[in-house]
């Protein structure tokens, strides 16, 4: 399912939450979405799922107008941040109720998964008596459970223990994985958007401001490098012409790169000793993403 997005605007008073121009979603790919507290994350997964219709500009699903074709939405699975569920019912309830409305569902397979998160010896318990987690766990499983071509997953992960996000990580990788599958994920651990994501789209004051490939920048190897001269090291760097940038604890190097690789017999030479070299995530290659 392809997603058009074309002159996406959305208003509280004076405040312009979303000014996206233009954005496509392509089937088949997974796209993360990052920003500051406030930056327009959650209001744009809402466009995106018709929680919030009063927009301005359009949003297209393979041709189709989901504010006036709204059927289309059943091809999806969602996962709002803020998105709750019937509490004074069993969660075997919510299952079949929220389930049920996408269509058809694989009972066995809900247990199963159920039981591989632990949630299938609570199914017929109230809602209200579960944990954050609990919860959390549900509506995700709720998402799941029909055949979706899209999953939209606002902070998916908040609230699990890390057993359980492992589960859901792998389950995702091998569900991208079959036919033209579709994800969107916003999360603010950098981790879980390396380990999903082909594309991250950085967002600001509404705004979308950069779209980093993580594919193509996973092929370096950045690295901050302490050492006992960080000037004179720097020094070398620059008279080598190898690429850098300096930090507040000495510099960033690409050490995937032939004059690195050749560089260690002129460390020597010149006494510089590397004290630290920590690794760079792929986001922060791209000068970081604030959360």
């Amino acid at each position: 399912m392809t997603i058009t997005v074309k002159n996406l605007g959305k208003s509280y008073g004076s405040l312009k939450a979303l000014d996206i121009d233009q954005l496509t979603i392509e089937p088949g790919h997974t796209y993360g979405l990052v920003g500051a507290n406030g930056a327009g994350k959650t209001t744009f997964f809402k466009c995106l799922t018709n929680i919030i219709t009063d927009y301005s500009g359009e949003i297209i699903f393979d041709g189709r107008n989901p504010r006036k074709e709204n059927s289309i939405l059943t091809k999806m699975g969602i996962v709002l941040d803020d998105l709750s569920v019937y509490k004074d019912y069993t969660a075997r309830f919510n299952i079949q109720y929220f389930a049920g409305l996408r269509g058809h569902y694989d009972v066995k397979k809900v247990e199963q998964m159920a039981d591989e998160i632990g949630l299938l010896s609570v199914l017929d318990r109230p809602v209200k008596t579960f944990s954050y987690g609990m919860q959390k766990k549900l509506v995700l499983l709720i998402a799941l459970v029909n055949s979706a071509e899209v999953l939209i997953l606002d902070e998916p992960f908040r609230g699990l223990d890390q057993d359980t996000v492992k589960w859901f990580q792998n389950y995702l990788r091998q569900w991208t994985g079959k036919g033209n599958h579709t994800l969107l994920i916003s999360s603010h651990v950098q981790t879980d958007l390396e380990s999903l994501c082909e594309t991250v789209f950085v967002i600001d004051h509404g705004r979308i401001i950069k779209a980093l490939d993580l594919k193509a920048d996973s092929q370096q190897a950045y690295r901050n490098i302490s050492t006992n001269n960080d000037e004179a090291f720097a020094d070398l760097l620059t008279t080598e012409s190898i690429n850098f940038v300096k930090t507040e604890t000495g510099v960033k190097i690409d050490i995937n790169s032939e004059s690195w690789q050749n560089l260690y017999p002129q460390l020597v030479e010149h006494a510089i000793v590397i004290t630290t070299m920590t690794k760079v995530s792929v986001l922060d290659q791209q000068g970081g993403v604030d959360e």
